[in-house]
């Protein structure tokens, strides 16, 4: 669908809608760990948005940059990418994509085992889709927080953790999500 959308936008030459199919068909690429084939569409899709001085997009196009540097190995790299993505989302007031760079933010400093900065990222990413009533988006956020806690030892509060993620992965139909959730859980029994 996201190649057939880019291929309408641009024989429309409808500059904001192939920005947009740009950004989703390199998400696409993301999730699949294509990196090279995500990261031209994510270039051109960050020129159209910088022409059409969509915020929004620019600071999407960030996070999915800090996305791939984090997965490719450079920490700093991707903290850099994320910090801008969250700083723009700040300044235009983009409250769902600062719920996402928190997200990001906190899995990259997790996995630089600064584990407090990682903390205090997700629990703002948590804030804000609590506000916004995304249960899906909070489970992430609480999955990586237990996550935290069992690689630091500290298993009951891993669990409760694991187990609020539960909730809200079944609160939002996220069956795959259910199933992670009850994995952790196992393994912290264990």
């Amino acid at each position: 669908l996201s190649n057939h959308i880019v291929e309408l936008a641009r024989g429309l030459n409808y500059t904001k809608g192939l920005a947009q199919g740009l950004r989703t068909l390199a998400f696409c690429h993301i999730r699949l760990s294509k990196y090279d084939e995500a990261l031209p569409l994510l270039n051109e899709a960050l020129a159209l948005f910088e022409s059409l001085n969509d915020a929004d997009g620019q600071g999407a196009i960030y996070e999915y940059l800090g996305i791939i540097r984090r997965n490719r190995g450079d920490l700093g790299g991707s903290l850099e990418l994320l910090l801008n993505a969250l700083g723009i989302s700040e300044e235009h007031k983009c409250r769902e994509n600062e719920g996402t760079n928190h997200y990001q933010l906190g899995v990259t400093y997790r996995t630089l085992g600064d584990f407090e900065k990682a903390l205090d990222h997700l629990y703002q990413s948590m804030v804000i889709w609590r506000e916004a009533g995304n249960d899906l988006y909070v489970a992430y956020s609480i999955n990586v927080i237990g996550t935290i806690y069992f690689e630091t030892a500290d298993y009951k509060r891993a669990l409760d953790y694991f187990l609020q993620g539960l909730v809200a992965r079944h609160a939002a139909g996220d069956k795959w999500g259910e199933a992670g959730s009850l994995d952790n859980i196992g393994f912290t029994y264990l």
